[in-house]
């Protein structure tokens, strides 16, 4: 078995550099990828302009450019390889901006927007007054991390977690904001730029502002809320799975809750579900057809719970995902392994088990059978951890 000093350094490596663990990183290695943004795109939502470089001995260097949306979403705009992007990433290595380094070999830059002095700043336009920090807390797993927080109205709620050694708010807009991380020792290098969609957080706080006032018996409260925050980000699954609660309480007719439900569970269809059958407000709708239709638990596929022979008892063919489950935040085709889902691996741990396909065959029961969950793609995020080397 490999040193534990040397497993790390490869689970890092391989959890940064997206390459599979294809690449064995030993742990004299130099690993050096950096992200800076080097310029600002303004139009209905700021997008930051990120120039990224990456080089790991026995791996090809390579330097690009990527328009970056709020919620993460990225655009190429440009890449380069060979001799341009090993001179800028010597040149980084040796000390050099990234920004300084690639707008003199192979981009054009804009002036990006300069850091938050003091971690602190107050926002504007559909969030005026309201206030984004930055502190250094501690983190349940990892001990000590920074912590970005939203307030507004009284109320705050966290954005993020990051584990680095250094991190600072920068492009900070009406909109969004980004936080910048870095943390170097040896051979290790790391730096990276993680955005923040600040609407969508404000909604997030005034969801969870409507859910405390529905719990009180506050329904015109709660309806106030959840307008306010489908203002600033309509798409919330909990914001629409709220707003059906809130109808229900009303008194709304079964089409009516059943429509405002709709869209959370075509968001993330394991958890709204199960939140949907569980839930005494839709207590009077789980005899209506359309809510049972809607609601009920998918099977896993090759699962048999009612212990017929394949296909008779399966809500689909063996080893055809149902028809209508489709990922929801859980997880999107072509992201990359969480860092601390890689260490967390590299130090023999165990994941919590996530919604795994079994095997043509197995018994399994549905997988909304579970116990409810509070973890869902509208409750506090899962921290972004950028851990520290080995």
């Amino acid at each position: 078995m490999a040193p534990a000093r040397g497993r790390s350094a490869l689970a890092i490596a391989c959890a940064l550099l997206a390459a599979g663990c294809s690449h064995q990183v030993r742990p004299d290695e130099s690993v050096l990828r950096i992200r800076e943004i080097v310029g600002v795109e303004e139009g209905e939502r700021t997008r930051a302009i990120v120039a990224e470089v990456a080089r790991v001995d026995g791996l090809p260097p390579w330097l690009t450019l990527t328009s970056l949306a709020p919620s993460g979403a990225g655009t190429a705009i440009r890449e380069v390889h060979g001799a341009a992007a090993l001179e800028v990433a010597d040149e980084v290595a040796a000390g050099a901006t990234l920004r300084g380094a690639a707008c003199r070999a192979a981009f054009s830059c804009a002036d990006p927007t300069p850091p938050v002095d003091g971690g602190a700043a107050t926002l504007g336009g559909r969030l005026e007054g309201w206030r984004l920090r930055l502190d250094r807390g501690d983190h349940p797993r990892w001990g000590e991390a920074w912590v970005v927080t939203l307030e507004g109205e009284g109320r705050s709620i966290e954005v993020l977690r990051a584990m680095a050694a250094e991190a600072r708010l920068v492009l900070l807009g009406d909109d969004a904001a980004a936080l910048a991380t870095s943390t170097r020792a040896g051979g290790f290098h790391t730096s990276d730029v993680i955005p923040i969609d600040l609407w969508a957080q404000g909604a997030r706080l005034h969801v969870a502002a409507a859910e405390e006032a529905l719990e009180g018996g506050r329904l015109d409260d709660a309806g106030r809320l959840l307008d306010r925050a489908a203002a600033l980000d309509a798409r919330s699954a909990r914001l629409h799975f709220t707003r059906a609660r809130l109808l229900a309480r009303r008194g709304g007719g079964a089409a009516e809750v059943v429509r405002a439900l709709r869209p959370a569970i075509e968001e993330a269809p394991t958890l709204w579900r199960m939140e949907a059958r569980t839930s005494e407000d839709f207590a009077a709708l789980r005899a209506d057809e359309a809510f049972v239709a809607l609601t009920r638990p998918r099977a896993l596929p090759g699962s048999n719970r009612a212990g017929e022979p394949p296909g008779r008892g399966d809500s689909t063919a063996p080893g055809a995902p149902p028809a209508d489950e489709t990922p929801g935040d859980e997880g999107r085709p072509g992201d990359s392994p969480p860092l601390d889902e890689a260490i967390r691996q590299d130090a023999g741990e165990t994941a919590p088990p996530a919604d795994e396909e079994a095997a043509p065959g197995d018994e399994a029961p549905a997988i909304e059978d579970a116990a409810p969950t509070l973890d869902g793609p509208d409750e506090e995020p899962e921290p972004i951890v950028v851990p520290p080397p080995p």
